[in-house]
């Protein structure tokens, strides 16, 4: 048994070149056609930490779609790289489809991400706005769902994936399409499921759905999207794009999540706590400390005694006895304290159980960075002082560079980050120059003002000047320098040097700055995809 991962595709290479079928490519439906604009308006795109997956809303403040869609080669993707837009239809539409962000992501607590064909695929999304204006879909019920298979009636799937079918091994050239695709397919029985996919099937907790002689099919980016069922008048989904073995070839029907199985499920976890907010702590100096709240509420019809239990690094900490128990209807604010006393960035995880009727445990993570203060160093360098106060951190520290006013990371491992902080007190022209030794297109260093990306660069190159007029009374500027999962090339460092601001009076309109010089290495466009799981 062969097992893929989603993979990282250029966008360039997806134009023309060959590709092996078990590359994770986002392109769209094979074998359907362009739904019409608005029939669907309760489907979702979600775009998952740069993957693309399907989604559908199941009420004002869930969305439901795969689990697999929020992990990244096993390892989970935080709420906070997670948005959708719903009713999405045409990704290119001009004004573009409104974006909400997640707040909590509660997967099913069975799901395997390990292995590509694992039941329970079902996960839910958590809205921070609550989306009114839209009729839900409703979920087909076991009954129903039972009858449909075992009758094979027809199915429409629906989402952005791949129009290009394929069986298991073979190449295929992919296409690419922003429109919103259906295509109508017929359930197979339980036993047609379980001959054509062997052990892998499981009828507790999937359903498939192909015409025998193949040819149309949901495929690689269509995954978490809903399958639907026209039962007693109304469109009612009965399925999540899960996991197949190519796509649209004969004799290998693609999986779908049986949602009926998991209704007890979503009313337990959309009827029961419910996590309202995120925690993002900013950098925070060393021994000084920051506060941030979480929103605790609970949505049953009754009063719900709390367990809290918080891991990970001892920065964190909460004061014992605060929620212990949140009546029906009301929100407990739990206040979590950072209190970083070293260098490295800190982790940790507050797991929330209580004594509701099928409690689910929800779990919040949030992340620490400590920063020192440099202001010699800074001096040093030659850098701004005047309103100007400096500090450094993350998972290493910037340093002055031997013999020179230039200001290097110290060297960081896969997955980690440092940072160089500016805050800057005044409007006026910030120049400075900068220069990285990195992977191109994976690993960049970047800079940040108010909270705003405004630039980045990476691979090899000399230093490279760079302006930018700041417009706030108090400006936060960051150099952040980043690693991916993996690999390296040249020295794994970011420069700043040659560091000036020039205060200027500004007619602060609150828009944050302007760019008014860049000059950067040019780089290449990397899209990150999420797929419908392939096994064979």
């Amino acid at each position: 048994m062969k097992k893929f991962n989603r993979a990282l595709i250029l966008l360039l290479l997806l134009q023309s070149p060959l590709l092996m079928a078990n590359d994770d490519i986002s392109t769209r439906i094979v074998g359907g056609v362009d739904s019409i604009e608005g029939k669907w308006p309760w489907v979702v795109s979600v775009n998952a930490g740069g993957f693309v997956c399907g989604g559908s809303l199941i009420n004002s403040n869930t969305v439901l779609t795969a689990a697999h869609c929020l992990f990244n080669s096993g390892t989970p993707i935080l709420s906070s790289a997670v948005t959708v837009k719903v009713g999405e239809y045409d990704k290119k539409s001009t004004p573009a489809t409104a974006t909400t962000n997640i707040i909590n992501i509660s997967v099913h607590e069975n799901y395997d991400p390990s292995d590509n064909a694992s039941g329970d695929d079902i996960a839910l999304l958590h809205l921070d706005t609550p989306i009114n204006d839209v009729t839900p879909i409703t979920l087909l019920d076991a009954n129903n769902t039972t009858l449909a298979v075992a009758s094979e009636y027809s199915v429409t799937a629906m989402g952005w994936g791949s129009t290009v079918g394929y069986s298991p091994g073979q190449e295929v050239v992919p296409a690419l399409s922003n429109i919103l695709k259906e295509v109508e397919l017929p359930l197979q029985t339980d036993a047609a499921c379980s001959t054509n996919l062997g052990a892998n099937y499981d009828s507790s907790s999937m359903i498939c759905a192909a015409p025998v002689s193949g040819g149309k099919d949901s495929c690689q980016g269509d995954s978490g999207g809903p399958l639907v069922y026209h039962h007693a008048g109304r469109w009612k989904q009965i399925g999540i794009v899960s996991w197949g073995a190519g796509c649209a070839s004969a004799g290998n029907p693609g999986v779908y999540t049986r949602v009926a199985n998991y209704a007890s499920w979503i009313t337990a976890v959309t009827s029961n706590l419910y996590l309202k907010n995120k925690l993002n702590y900013p950098y925070t100096p060393i021994n000084a400390t920051s506060t941030q709240t979480l929103l605790i509420a609970n949505n049953a019809a009754e009063t719900a005694n709390i367990t809290l239990a918080l891991s990970g690094s001892d920065t964190f900490s909460y004061t014992q006895g605060t929620c212990d128990t949140i009546l029906a209807g009301t929100t407990c604010p739990l206040v979590i304290t950072y209190a970083p006393t070293a260098t490295g960035i800190s982790q940790a995880t507050i797991s929330i159980d209580s004594d509701l009727t099928d409690a689910v445990t929800l779990t919040s993570s949030f992340t620490g960075v400590p920063v020192s203060d440099i202001a010699a160093i800074a001096e040093q360098a030659n850098f701004v002082s005047s309103n100007t106060q400096w500090f450094t951190g993350g998972d290493a520290e910037w340093a002055l560079q031997a013999n020179s006013t230039i200001l290097q990371t110290a060297r960081i491992t896969d997955n980690q980050e440092t940072v160089l902080i500016a805050e800057i007190t005044g409007t006026g022209m910030l120049s400075f120059e900068w220069a990285v030794s990195s992977e191109i297109n994976f690993d960049y260093l970047s800079l940040i003002i108010n909270g705003r990306n405004i630039n980045r660069i990476s691979g090899i190159g000399e230093f490279q000047a760079f302006s930018y007029l700041l417009t706030e009374n108090t400006n936060e500027v960051i150099w952040r320098y980043t690693k991916d999962e993996s690999a390296s090339n040249g020295s794994d460092q970011g420069f700043v040097t040659k560091v000036t601001f020039e205060p200027v009076s500004v007619s602060n309109s609150g828009g944050g700055g302007s760019l008014l010089f860049i000059f950067f290495m040019p780089l290449l466009l990397l899209r990150k995809i999420c797929t419908r799981k392939t096994h064979s």
